[in-house]
């Protein structure tokens, strides 16, 4: 958990990790954090229809297959999201850019589209 804060008067990013430290500023402005926390926020739940690919066999094929088309929305602190229309491919990734042991996750808003994917890759539903 953490809590990030801005004042009304600059766009400097502060976080917070604990009670126990002050708060730091995070090395993004305000304009990138907030398409960030919107991507991140549509990722983790706000698209109704998720799944994850966890055969790492999969992951180049996933990959290839996204970064043709798809737009790298995201790439901050260990996180990338690609989008296209109202999907998303998101993975927490190594200092290599390749994914971690986490897997590569699926977000999408319809369940047509989830089932397009699902159908192409090794996805589970979530």
């Amino acid at each position: 958990m953490c809590l990030w804060a801005t004042t009304i008067h600059d766009t400097t990013i502060w976080v917070k990790y604990s009670d126990d430290e002050g708060w730091i500023t995070e090395p993004i402005g305000l304009m990138d954090f907030i398409l960030l926390t919107m991507y991140y926020n549509c990722a983790q739940g706000g698209f109704e229809f998720g799944g994850i690919a966890e055969n790492e066999e999969a992951y180049p094929a996933i990959l290839e297959y996204v970064q043709k088309e798809w737009n790298k929305v995201v790439q901050y602190n260990a996180l990338i999201i690609y989008a296209y229309q109202d999907n998303l491919i998101w993975y927490f990734y190594k200092a290599d850019n390749t994914p971690t042991d986490d897997g590569i996750f699926l977000s999408c808003r319809t369940e047509e589209k989830f089932d397009k994917f699902f159908n192409l890759f090794d996805f589970s539903e979530l």
